[in-house]
């Protein structure tokens, strides 16, 4: 009984020990933000477009588990009254996925919430999944991110807008 209970206890400890089980990434990419709304201001008509940027950050690998932190920046416009405006939202997203696959193939599912780093950006979380595809070190991720939280566009005739960002993530490796 003790061979067994001493067998079983060494086999545990080599499985949560297994070198290849952690490790990080370094990840850059872009990404582009779907969100899209018009309507009327005080009679104006108004419109409001999310539009591309950049993702920088770091992943670690826990097994399957795999906590992020990725600095995202992207670019939006609005449009009133035949004014223009372009600006620059950033945030920092932390995804938490489940990885389900092999060592060449993953499918990532999980959620995420992004801190507001700039003013003009509101935090967000939601569900985030997509698949990611291994040529030794080095990956491609390709990400879609749907937000839960609601926000309400102060038209007219007030309007709610869920964020829907893809992302195409190059990252490499470290184990």
């Amino acid at each position: 009984m003790n061979k067994l209970l001493l067998t079983a206890l060494s086999l545990l400890t080599v499985t949560v020990a297994a070198p290849s089980a952690h490790a990080f990434s370094i990840v850059a990419g872009v990404n582009q933000n779907f969100n899209s709304v018009s309507g009327k201001i005080m009679g104006i008509d108004t419109e409001e477009k999310g539009g591309t940027g950049f993702d920088v950050g770091l992943l670690w690998n826990f097994s399957k588990i795999e906590i992020g932190a990725i600095y995202v920046s992207t670019k939006t416009t609005a449009k009133a009254g035949g004014m223009e405006i372009s600006g620059t939202t950033n945030s920092l997203s932390i995804p938490v996925v489940y990885q389900l696959g092999n060592r060449n193939f993953t499918f990532n599912i999980g959620g995420f919430y992004d801190v507001a780093i700039s003013s003009d950006a509101d935090s967000d979380y939601g569900v985030v999944a997509g698949p990611r595809f291994y040529f030794g070190k080095l990956f491609v991720d390709a990400r879609f991110a749907y937000g839960l939280k609601s926000d309400d566009i102060p038209f007219d005739t007030p309007q709610s807008v869920h964020s829907q960002t893809a992302t195409l993530l190059l990252g490499l490796r470290f184990n």
